[in-house]
């Protein structure tokens, strides 16, 4: 089946794609910024109240759990940032669809919004998260607004929630 076909391009690619591209090379200030931090959380250390945060802390805490669960390595760090953009391509993939753009389109855009999406910095980062959840937000609206259902209402404001608490730049 076609659609199968789909969700396993749109699985892998943004995945391995970010994996990819996490790995080559660091920014020591800001590849790092978040990995601590979100160490730090770990060892019982909270942000705001124990150390300095420039963005929303959610980033921090949503990494601190990958870290608690799977365990403090680079591969850890890059799966977050890797399961993000996969949300991101498969959200973006469901929405051309909704659209009425027809499968062959839906997954190549698709596709290349999610090579384009987070793999440009790989690593988790507020600005990624907080542009991200905020167009997934914006597609639940459009949801909302086209087929009126409550669930679509529910989700719009926690997808807001969420970019606003990873940077509230542009999710404001």
């Amino acid at each position: 089946d076609l659609t199968k076909l789909n969700i396993i391009f749109i699985i892998l690619v943004p995945i391995v794609a970010n994996h990819y591209y996490g790995s080559i090379g660091v920014f020591p200030i800001d590849t790092f910024a978040f990995f601590d931090s979100s160490n730090l959380i770990n060892k019982g250390f909270l942000p705001i109240r124990d150390y300095w945060t420039s963005n929303g802390f959610l980033l921090d805490l949503i990494q601190s759990i990958f870290f608690k669960i799977f365990g403090v390595n680079w591969q850890i760090y890059l799966l977050h940032s890797s399961i993000v953009n996969f949300l991101f391509t498969f959200f973006t993939y469901k929405f051309l669809i909704s659209e009425g753009l027809n499968h062959k389109y839906s997954l190549l855009y698709s596709l290349c919004a999610g090579i384009l999406a987070y793999p440009s910095s790989g690593v988790p980062f507020p600005d990624h998260h907080s542009s991200i959840f905020s167009i997934i937000a914006l597609y639940n609206l459009a949801y909302a607004i086209k087929y009126n259902k409550k669930k679509n209402w529910i989700l719009l404001p926690i997808c807001l929630f969420v970019a606003f608490f990873c940077k509230q730049a542009p999710a404001a």
